[in-house]
Parts: structure tokens; C-alpha cells; sequence
């Protein structure tokens, strides 16, 4: 169970402090954006300037399956006649309530962030 004060649900991930952890909020907010591929997933996180180095496809497929699993986001295969089969992913309304969770969680963090900055600046560094 979360401690976070805005968050209810027994498999939020938002008390981890890691970057990392940022991955699961990241990716249901593209998802938000619209549908995706895996890999397109992995190009529009990196872009978000959230990887230093590169892609890391593992962590990726890991969060897919795990939000998949969770029920916050769900996958359909569709048939390219051009290519390969591609597991396109959409948000369920239970993805969009997490990423909810998240905001409030990042939006707590972001107060504190400040406060730590101004009184950091205050020292002349």
C-alpha cells in the first residue's frame, strides 16, 4: 500500500524515488498522447530527456508488461502486410486515474523541489 497522502491505490508506484520509477508515469502519459508501439515508445521517452544513454528496450517491454498486467494500459496486435505484427498499446481508464495519481505525487514533489532550490540560491551557490 502507498503512504503518499494523494494516493489510494494498493500498486502505486509513486513513493520510489528513483528516476527510474519515472517510467512507469512517463510512459502512460504518452499513452495519454495517443496509442503507440513499443519502440516508438522507447524513441518518444527518450526524446522526453529522461535516458542518457539511449534506449533501454529491456525497461521498456518490463513497464509495458507490468502496466499491461495491472490493467493500466492494454495491447492489441495488429497485422502490417508491409512488416511485422506490432503490439500497439493504448491508456485504460484505470491508466488515466494512475497518471492522475502521479501529477498530484510530482505535483507535491515539485513544491518541495522549490523550496529546497530558494534556500539552496540563498547561500549564493
Amino acid at each position: 500500500m502507498c503512504e503518499e497522502k494523494n494516493c489510494h491505490d494498493k500498486v502505486c508506484r509513486c513513493g520510489s524515488k528513483r528516476m527510474e520509477r519515472f517510467l512507469v508515469p512517463s510512459i502512460l502519459l504518452l499513452l495519454s498522447e495517443g496509442s503507440s508501439y513499443g519502440y516508438e515508445l522507447t524513441e518518444k521517452y527518450s526524446k522526453m530527456g529522461f535516458t542518457e544513454s539511449g534506449h533501454d528496450f529491456g525497461a521498456i517491454y518490463r513497464t509495458l508488461n507490468l502496466l499491461e498486467g495491472e490493467g493500466f494500459i492494454k495491447s492489441q496486435w495488429e497485422i502490417n502486410k508491409s512488416g511485422p505484427a506490432k503490439k500497439n498499446y493504448s491508456i485504460t481508464k484505470e491508466g488515466n486515474d494512475e497518471l492522475n495519481r502521479w501529477v498530484e505525487f510530482i505535483k507535491d514533489r515539485e513544491k518541495i523541489f522549490k523550496i529546497f532550490l530558494e534556500r539552496f540560491h540563498k547561500l549564493g551557490k
